[in-house]
């Protein structure tokens, strides 16, 4: 099924308050405007494109952009690793609770502090140079931030003030 296709028919599936994140290869204008109707109907939307030249990223990214998407370039295979580990949150909580088991949200709430623990390490998001790289990094922060936020609340743990 071509991602235009796809796209419109989960929209109904999805919840208001999702953000919709698209990891893209290069993509067409007919993706970024099915990505711009979901940005249109009021979900927050980040187009996410695989690509290694930074010359080939303002290419790629420009129908997105026109339609309003935030667009990222991540060329890093440990941003990658990251997002794709974030990415799989909210299917690991639907497949515990199919099948009753919590345990398995602390095991992921355990693999996301890890996920989160060798980000940091990793990269020194105040130090970054390169602005684009930096926004990056702050966005893959925040989606930590907004990931662990939900496996607790799913477990029913408050979430410290600071961590």
């Amino acid at each position: 099924m071509p991602l235009p296709a796809l796209i419109d028919e989960a929209a109904s599936r999805i919840p208001r308050d999702a953000t919709v994140i698209a990891i893209l290869p290069p993509g067409s204008t007919e993706s970024a405007m099915a990505l711009g109707n979901l940005r249109r109907r009021g979900f927050a939307v980040t187009a996410l494109l695989n690509m290694y030249e930074d010359w080939d990223f303002a290419i790629a990214a420009a129908p997105f952009l026109a339609e309003g998407i935030d667009t990222r370039h991540l060329k890093d295979e440990g941003l990658w690793q990251a997002v794709v580990l974030l990415s799989r949150v909210d299917s690991a909580i639907a497949r515990s609770v199919e099948l009753g088991e919590p345990a398995q949200v602390a095991k992921v709430a355990f693999q996301l502090g890890q996920g989160y623990s060798s980000f940091y390490d990793a990269y020194n998001v105040l130090l970054e140079e390169n602005l684009e790289r930096k926004t990056v990094l702050f966005w893959i922060n925040g989606y930590f931030r907004r990931q662990l936020e939900r496996v607790l609340g799913v477990l029913g743990i408050p979430v410290p003030e600071y961590m």
